[in-house]
């Protein structure tokens, strides 16, 4: 699912590491606590989330933190996203509404990713209620757009809740990254009613903001929660006639939504071997080392066509695994539900990759998951 970014992106994203710290210089002594503070807004962003303040990032030490450790992974994942060649974007964009904004991450990884829109005359209204954040956001994409070239986008900056963006405009692309986790996850687990009106009241907001031509794409940390949250989104977009693009092979029932305990989720993992050095050392120094990264993302459209990949597609949504004694085989998504491909070959098959097989005429099913088996043929090669 998730593409190799161009040596161009790579090289410029580490460019981007560099007009960080000359656009938001730190003195010697806020420098040497950056990793402690990078770990201490961790915590507030998980394991102390309950004990958190509204205004947390208007602290210095915290924005100082986001600023150098969690935009740049942030859009280390969306590059490697939007390098996938599956994801396609409408051809003539002239309006980005980007949802939950912040230090305009979203903007920052376009950018970075599709060289071309960067002479068009794009118009991004960045949301978000952090004003401060917004403003740090479009400093630094100004700075380091200048650095590339000419900057043609026109940066509007909205402070609003993401729920209640009062933009009238209709865009032809809508994002919305890291913005819902947090809302969905107060939600009471085991609620699904309750989940299902957010999710429902959420198309309604996105869709509201997208043009008839355009595409919607929403991402979340790839943890249970969120992507439970965007299985209900997705069965909203389709109760309201939407096409989902990606990542989903079909428009069925989602067979892997998570929710309850030990139950599967849909969600992608990136290595990050390709990240800058730079970003892996200041990681290491704050003990939050990152080998891999997740994310859970849905892809939708009003109009457009579903792509054609055949009633037979599989999304392969897990690592290898052993079953039943001495079998290996790895957990995919498709039309039928719940499979797990077995075989030598299978072993070979990327995460995230997608492949068309063969259904069994006589179907069977894993005694602990329910999944349909299915027998990979070897000379089954992944399409994307």
């Amino acid at each position: 699912m998730f593409g190799i970014p161009e040596a161009e992106t790579r090289a410029e994203f580490k460019r981007l590491l560099l007009c960080i710290e000359t656009t938001f210089p730190q003195n010697t002594r806020h420098a040497g606590a950056l990793p402690a503070d990078i770990a201490g807004l961790s915590r507030l962003l998980t394991s102390e989330r309950p004990l958190r303040d509204n205004g947390y990032m208007g602290r210095a030490q915290y924005r100082a933190a986001y600023l150098r450790y969690f935009l740049p992974w942030n859009i280390f994942k969306l590059c490697a996203l939007f390098s996938s060649p599956e994801i396609k974007l409408p051809p003539h964009i002239d309006i980005l509404t980007d949802l939950g904004s912040g230090l305009l991450t979203v903007p920052l990884a376009l950018w970075l990713s599709f060289p071309h829109l960067r002479s068009a005359p794009l118009t991004v209204y960045c949301v978000d209620r952090n004003a401060k954040a917004l403003e740090d956001g479009q400093r630094l994409f100004t700075a380091f757009a200048k650095e590339c070239g000419e900057v043609c986008w026109q940066i509007k900056l909205v402070k609003a809740d993401a729920m209640h963006p009062g933009i009238r405009g209709k865009a032809g692309l809508v994002t919305a990254f890291n913005v819902y986790n947090e809302i969905s996850a107060g939600i009471a687990r085991g609620d699904e009613d309750g989940l299902r009106f957010f999710a429902r009241k959420t198309a309604a907001v996105l869709s509201s903001l997208v043009r008839e031509d355009g595409v919607l794409i929403a991402g979340e940390p790839g943890i249970p929660s969120a992507g439970q949250f965007l299985s209900s989104l997705r069965g909203a977009f389709l109760e309201q006639g939407y096409r989902i693009l990606q990542p989903c092979p079909h428009e069925k029932g989602c067979p892997m939504p998570g929710g309850k305990k030990g139950a599967k989720w849909c969600h992608f993992v990136l290595d990050t071997d390709s990240a800058p050095q730079s970003l892996h050392s200041l990681s290491e120094k704050a003990h939050l080392p990152k080998r891999k990264t997740t994310l859970s993302f849905l892809m939708a459209a009003p109009k457009n066509a579903a792509p054609s990949v055949g009633k037979n597609a599989l999304r392969i949504l897990s690592a290898p695994i052993r079953f039943g004694g001495d079998r290996a085989g790895v957990y995919a998504c498709g039309a039928k539900g719940l499979a797990l491909l077995y075989g030598r070959d299978a072993l070979k098959l990327p995460f995230g990759s997608l492949i068309v097989c063969p259904m069994p005429a006589t179907p069977e099913f894993d005694r602990k998951t329910g999944a349909l088996l299915v027998p990979l043929p070897r000379k089954n090669r992944p399409i994307t």
